[in-house]
């Protein structure tokens, strides 16, 4: 079987080693000039990044509260922020989280799945499954 870092839907390392938080969620200069640029505040500085981070990472954004504590951590130190915004608050507003959706997207050029999508991924699918016996490889 597929480790889960291989599958269509990864998840997010419980315990990632120093190596793995710095190749993985090290913020480049770009990426911490983007974070200073649309955000105000440490938290929020906080929670973009993460955010940032994790999308990179997964191809998906996770539910905030599913940002692990070493990940969290390491954010912290990497943008010099106060040990004190260690925590990411769930309670973000949606308009706030959209906004940061969209521009996530921008920086990372992504966009979302639509009809348009649906209908470059369908025959791929299709065809896949003509020739594929184990669903989980479709």
């Amino acid at each position: 079987m597929a480790s889960i870092d291989r599958t269509a839907y990864p998840r997010l390392n419980r315990r990632p080693s120093a190596d793995e938080l710095e190749a993985q969620y090290g913020p480049t200069d770009e990426e911490t000039a983007l974070t200073r640029r649309e955000t105000i505040g440490e938290r929020s500085r906080l929670t973009f990044l993460a955010m940032l981070k994790t999308r990179q990472r997964l191809g998906y954004f996770p539910l905030l509260g599913e940002v692990q504590g070493p990940i969290v951590a390491f954010l912290v130190d990497a943008m010099d922020l106060p040990p004190g915004t260690a925590l990411l608050d769930p309670r973000v507003k949606t308009k706030t989280l959209f906004r940061y959706h969209g521009l996530i997207r921008a920086h990372l050029g992504a966009r979302v799945y639509g009809a348009a999508g649906q209908r470059l991924v369908e025959p791929v699918i299709r065809s896949a499954a003509l020739t594929m016996s184990e669903i989980p490889r479709i």
